[in-house]
């Protein structure tokens, strides 16, 4: 008797259970070359039960400095080939290089206060801006994300 594999995602609570496609159907090495997030042989889904809302944007991370510089990594809508991805800081636009069609990468500018301020994302050239989330700008120490203190140096030799 040949044994078929099955491969998918379960949440952990015991609710359900998500088959990936050619799962126990003695076709499972075809796995590698398809995906759902347009990288062969990747595949990603979502387990957790936290519920967001249609239209909205991710943005990771989502706070840093108010001096800038970080790479900011935003996603949600589907991004066509073709598109000039543009983020809005509140009032300051910053255009963003396309990495594949979920996601767009920008360098964080340097802004002027410290809060969370409405981001927004136009894949249309900065014509519409429909996906909205929010970005916290700290102070200028929150560009150390794993900082040490010394407490003893080296003697010299």
């Amino acid at each position: 008797m040949a044994l078929s594999l099955k491969a998918g995602f379960n949440g952990g609570n015991g609710t359900g259970f998500t088959s990936l496609p050619y799962s126990a159907s003695g076709e499972i090495f075809k796995l590698a070359t398809f995906s759902s997030v347009d990288l062969p042989g990747r595949w990603i889904y979502r387990v957790d039960e936290q519920i967001i809302a249609g239209g909205f944007l991710t943005i990771a991370p989502d706070k840093g400095s108010m001096l800038g510089g970080i790479t900011v990594n935003v996603s949600g809508p589907c991004l066509p080939s073709s598109s000039t991805v543009h983020v809005l800081f509140d009032e300051l636009l910053v255009l963003c290089k396309q990495l594949n069609v979920h996601r767009a990468q920008c360098i964080l500018p340097r802004f002027h206060r410290v809060g969370h301020v409405t981001v927004k994302i136009s894949h249309d050239g900065g014509r519409h801006f429909p996906y909205t989330g929010s970005f916290y700008f700290g102070l200028y120490h929150l560009n150390c994300y794993s900082c040490s203190i010394a407490t003893s140096f080296p003697k010299a030799s």
